[in-house]
């Protein structure tokens, strides 16, 4: 929705206010600031969906399904793509997005190119818009399926790494999981690239439908995959299992013939201990769950926030 779209609108609903609903409630006094901003989060009030009957908009953040939106809504990520006017390299898959929209973020930097890192990444896309803006700007965009759930736009880059079961109470089934990610390339045109992993059917598939130019990843490089300093399938030695699926990760691994060196835990710093032991000097240690770890932590930035906690405390006894 362009920002003359919402000019239309006397009072808009943001319904969920994370770091998303507040991105865009700054975007909003800024572009449109004859619009009443009305304010629904379940952390405030167990009937905030209520309030959608005050509102003649609906901006949603990407963690309510789209289901339990009853007024004409929006979203962030499609505000962002109506406005931004600059090349979007847009990244989704089940594994490995954050990985790899960081990797191409530094590689656009290190080649002299002006690159915004936003999206699911952890840095609200919205937000960069009401900041200073410069032509030759490049944004590299983690996209999650919440987000593409319900996308109405495209990145001129595509970029799809992998598929697996996930989110699946979000979006009630696998086929529709996929369907929400698929959308990455649903209103690509001829002139857009789609990137795509061959190795999976699902996503094979889908590159022969989309309108974009379809290219898969390249399985030889011009160089040993040994100079790459990236934990892979090819190099992982040492696992953390955290409760209560670490028994069953275990008991599926061994079953499969690996058996690497296992550190089972209910402690962070006991992890972190662990990881420091066992990871040789000079090298780095990345946090990155095999699965959602909704049990344990709230979401990603609590689980961020108590591995560095750790890291921190453990420095001080060294």
């Amino acid at each position: 929705m362009t920002i003359a779209e919402l000019q239309g609108y006397k009072k808009i609903l943001l319904l969920g206010y994370g770091k998303e609903g507040q991105a865009s409630e700054r975007f909003l006094k800024m572009f449109v600031p004859g619009a009443e901003i009305l304010i629904a989060d379940q952390a405030s009030d167990p009937n905030y969906l209520e309030r959608q009957s005050e509102a003649d908009l609906v901006i949603k953040t990407p963690a309510i399904p789209k289901c339990l939106v009853t007024k004409p809504y929006t979203t962030g990520t499609n505000i962002f793509f109506a406005n931004v006017g600059r090349p979007v390299v847009g990244i989704t898959g089940s594994k490995g997005k954050s990985t790899t929209t960081a990797l191409i973020a530094a590689i656009l930097k290190e080649a002299g190119k002006n690159v915004r890192l936003v999206g699911n990444i952890g840095h609200a896309a919205l937000g960069f818009l009401c900041e200073p803006r410069e032509e030759d700007e490049v944004f590299v965009m983690e996209l999650s399926s919440y987000q593409l759930d319900d996308i109405q736009y495209a990145p001129y880059i595509a970029v799809f790494v992998s598929f697996f079961p996930e989110h699946l109470d979000y979006h009630g089934s696998l086929e529709e999981y996929f369907k929400a990610k698929s959308h990455i390339t649903t209103f690509q045109k001829e002139t857009d690239v789609f990137c795509y992993h061959p190795d999976y059917p699902e996503i094979t598939k889908l590159a022969g439908e989309t309108k974009a130019q379809a290219i898969p990843f390249r399985r030889e490089v011009p160089f040993s995959l040994e100079q790459i300093p990236l934990a892979g399938e090819h190099n992982i030695q040492n696992i953390v299992l955290f409760p209560d699926t670490g028994v069953s990760i275990k008991a599926c691994l061994k079953a499969r013939g690996y058996d690497p060196h296992y550190c089972e835990t209910t402690s962070m710093s006991e992890a972190v201990r662990f990881a420091y032991e066992v990871t040789p000097p000079g090298s780095a240690c990345l946090l990155s769950t095999a699965s959602p770890s909704y049990r344990l932590w709230k979401n990603y930035e609590e689980k961020g926030d108590l591995f560095a906690k750790s890291v921190q405390e453990l420095a001080a006894t060294l």
